[in-house]
């Protein structure tokens, strides 16, 4: 489920990065193009609204029991951390990719679908990785080989941009698909139904705080330096301590 619930979200990103370019040039301009996006989120609200509305009556009421806090857990900290590391990346990639692609020479519409692919490439990865990872003890080379990866497609947008965008896109995609690879650690560092929810209520709470200023640093540091060169190598370095937390978050043990 996990992996299919990541394969979910990786698809409507890759569907809205390659469908918005082109309803951009039908609706004659950006704003109506993104405000088209709005109607599915309406659709998922009253689908949500709907889901909860039979959880509760499936609940009798009762709310679950309340898991232990895991603040003072170094295991815990450390899957935050990895957590943290690759929404940090991800978070980049998706609002700044497009451009750094763009001033690399590639077209608005070609930059657009070249982002798409990258989300896309997560299904598969999703659908199959951590349901292969989660059968061994430990799934630290799986997510440091994920971060290799993209590492790689980093490396080459710093060296040679215009030589392959292609190539770094598919990289890249590849390096951000470690997200299954993070939920998955999550469910698996915990030996219980409780111990989950809390590590997974951590992890993405801190790691979502770690990640959001991700965007707004790599941008600063774009208009400072007047070029990509230092702010793709700032993402490298967080790619290498992701590759270092989320190997050790990866090995076979509990909170």
């Amino acid at each position: 489920m996990t992996g299919v619930y990541t394969a979910a979200l990786q698809g409507g990103g890759a569907l809205g990065s390659a469908v918005t370019p082109p309803m951009d040039d039908l609706f004659g301009g950006w704003r109506a193009a993104w405000g088209g996006w709005a109607v599915l989120a309406v659709v998922a609200l009253v689908v949500w609204l709907f889901a909860v509305r039979g959880l509760s009556s499936r609940n009798g009421g009762t709310r679950p029991e309340r898991g232990r806090s895991l603040m003072h857990n170094r295991l815990a900290w450390t899957v935050t951390l990895f957590f943290g590391l690759q929404a940090f990346f991800a978070y980049i990639v998706m609002g700044w990719f497009p451009q750094v692609l763009m001033d690399a020479g590639v077209s608005r519409g070609e930059a657009g679908l070249l982002q798409g692919m990258m989300s896309l490439l997560a299904v598969p990865i999703s659908l199959v990785v951590p349901a292969i990872a989660a059968r061994q003890g430990s799934q630290t080379w799986w997510i440091v080989g994920h971060s290799v990866v993209g590492i790689a497609g980093v490396v080459g947008l710093i060296v040679a941009p215009s030589a392959s965008p292609l190539l770094w896109s598919i990289l890249v995609g590849v390096g951000m698909a470690v997200f299954s690879l993070a939920l998955t650690t999550i469910a698996l560092r915990a030996g219980s139904g409780q111990d989950t929810a809390s590590l997974s209520a951590m992890a993405q709470g801190y790691g979502y705080l770690i990640a959001a200023p991700g965007p707004l640093v790599f941008g600063l540091l774009h208009d400072v330096t007047a070029d990509w060169t230092v702010p793709l190598l700032v993402v490298t370095v967080v790619l290498v301590l992701q590759a270092v937390f989320g190997g050790l978050a990866g090995r076979d043990r509990l909170v």
